[in-house]
């Protein structure tokens, strides 16, 4: 795993599979719930978003049996997710404005964006600091530096980080 994956929100691998779904987050009730997640996004657009945005894969992966489990759980568990998927709202998660509470530093500001690839699901989540910000500063960023080094391979020309 590339350690900077880790940074702002955590491992997601000392967490257990449904745990790091921001989804499930948002919708649960509880300590399960986004008190337990290191991530917020500023304002109420979260829940709309993310439920436009599986109505959309729902669309494009119609018999994604995990898939269809997830909106099954949210409807039956969530009065506000229900509410949400019947309004039948469609659309992609792209960007917002996120805060993480990170644990040595507390609040960082981001601007997260949601990268895809055409055709496909994937799906990139790429959050960022402006530099020379006081945020970047809380994280140990000198303005212009970049995690890590990055360095190429000497077989094939791809790079890496060390």
């Amino acid at each position: 795993m590339d350690e900077t994956l880790a940074v702002l929100p955590g491992d997601p691998g000392a967490r257990t599979h449904a745990e790091p779904n921001l989804v499930r987050a948002v919708f649960a009730a509880g300590s399960s719930g986004l008190a337990a997640w290191p991530v917020l996004q500023d304002g109420d657009a979260l829940g709309p978003a993310l439920v436009a945005d599986l109505r959309t894969a729902l669309l494009n992966l119609p018999r994604d049996r995990a898939l269809i489990g997830l909106i099954a759980e949210l409807r039956s568990g969530s009065a506000e997710f229900a509410r949400l998927w019947d309004e039948g709202a469609v659309g992609p998660h792209v960007s917002a404005r996120k805060t993480v509470t990170h644990p040595q530093v507390g609040e960082v500001t981001c601007d997260c964006d949601l990268l895809t690839v055409p055709g496909s699901d994937i799906r990139l989540v790429v959050y960022t600091v402006a530099a020379g910000s006081a945020d970047a500063e809380k994280l140990g960023f000198p303005a212009g530096h970049f995690l890590g080094t990055v360095t190429p391979r000497e077989n094939d020309g791809t790079s890496v980080r060390p």
